[in-house]
């Protein structure tokens, strides 16, 4: 009889240790995931962001205004250790690095074979002087020297966003805008063959089955450390991708400010107003810089990855970014990340200069600024690079 009682207590005491050292793992797992609070209180006690803060050292570079390289609006802009780029619609064009001299336009919009019909201003490769482009069936990048397109990749159907994950393994997002897509993402090889599935364990339901949403922007990816991560909109979770897995990085939480999934396409002004909605995410050696909408005003928020904390700015205008307390210029706005450590913003012309009208004495304003007085109204803009301080 003691016998048995001594071998259900030593079972029940394995059981506890094995409960125990789960709940430990469990713990530890989740203590590494970090966790940006945009709850209202959190958003409210944060401090606003100030370049001081990050900045090594800030250039500002007006892009050349000729016949030829006037950029189209609602670009992106790359930065790479010689060339300035804008992807803009049907547009991709190349500038020097140093002083923003036009260089010249990479490809061509058209159905030729040096050609292709979408720039997927959105996406980038791990190589920033290579720019990836769409054709009608392929995934093609274009050499910054030759002007030449090469396949990477043949086009999954129904997918946006493109990644690399590995030598000849790609990684595409899978959107849910009819709310009956039950997979997230779809990994494949150069040749369009599918490889892996992420399913997407979220649902919504579509009440007017008459129109649906269509973004292209909705999930996206980006590199740090020659990893791959990506961020849906409508999911508070940005997850690292891999070939095998699928891994919880980071997430926003959003208190009572968030949208639930399930209604991701039921969206109208109204339920936007109050509500916030996280639509970019990249990140830095110490920080993951953020950019999302609240009551009609765009925020560019800072987290501090070192000391787990949130950087807000005020809300000033419709365009809120990181304080610029060194020249008590225009608030920079982080936009991408360059290959030098280097967060990229650009501003455009009529801002600067009516930046520069509601200041009087120009005694105060640094001699870094001074030649963006010249500027025109319908130039081109001014490309912004921060050099980051290294931690």
């Amino acid at each position: 009889m003691r016998k048995k009682i001594f071998q259900l207590l030593t079972f029940i005491l394995l059981l506890w240790s094995c409960s125990t050292n789960e709940d430990s793992k469990s713990d530890s797992v989740e203590s590494t995931i970090y966790k940006i609070d945009l709850s209202k209180q959190s958003v409210s006690g944060s401090e606003a962001p100030k370049l001081s803060l990050l900045a090594d050292k800030i250039e500002y570079i007006p892009l050349e205004t000729t016949e030829g390289s006037y950029v189209k609006g609602n670009h992106r802009v790359y930065v790479s250790a010689k060339y300035i780029y804008t992807k803009a619609f049907r547009q991709i064009l190349q500038f020097d690095r140093r002083d923003g001299t036009f260089i010249k336009e990479l490809g061509q919009y058209g159905q030729g074979p040096n050609e292709y019909i979408a720039t997927l201003p959105a996406v980038h490769s791990i190589n920033i002087d290579e720019l990836l482009v769409e054709t009608a069936k392929h995934i093609k990048k274009i050499d910054a020297e030759t002007n030449q397109l090469v396949t990477i990749a043949k086009k999954m159907l129904s997918s946006q966003g493109f990644a690399m994950l590995d030598t000849g393994v790609f990684v595409s997002f899978l959107p849910n805008v009819a709310c009956v897509e039950k997979d997230r993402l779809v990994v494949y090889n150069q040749e369009g063959v599918e490889i892996k599935r992420y399913p997407n364990h979220l649902r919504c339901q579509l009440n007017d089955k008459s129109t649906i949403s269509f973004d292209n922007s909705e999930g996206q990816f980006y590199y740090h450390n020659s990893n791959v991560f990506f961020k849906e909109v409508y999911n508070d979770t940005i997850f690292k991708v891999g070939k095998e897995r699928l891994e919880k990085y980071a997430y926003f939480y959003l208190g009572d400010e968030g949208i639930p999934y399930s209604e991701k396409e039921n969206l109208n002004e109204r339920i936007k107003w109050g509500k916030v909605i996280v639509t970019d995410a990249f990140e830095s050696e110490d920080y993951i810089f953020f950019t999302y909408v609240f009551e009609n005003a765009t925020f560019n928020g800072v987290f501090d990855k070192n000391k787990r904390i949130i950087f807000i700015p005020e809300k000033k205008t419709d365009q809120n970014g990181i304080q610029d307390d060194i020249n008590g210029f225009l608030d920079f706005k982080s936009l991408t990340i360059g290959e030098e450590n280097e967060i990229v913003s650009y501003f455009y012309p009529q801002d600067i200069l009516n930046w520069f009208e509601e200041r009087e004495d120009n005694q105060n304003i640094p001699e870094s600024l001074r030649n963006l007085k010249e500027l025109e109204y319908d130039d081109n803009p001014v490309i912004a690079i921060v050099k980051l301080k290294e931690n």
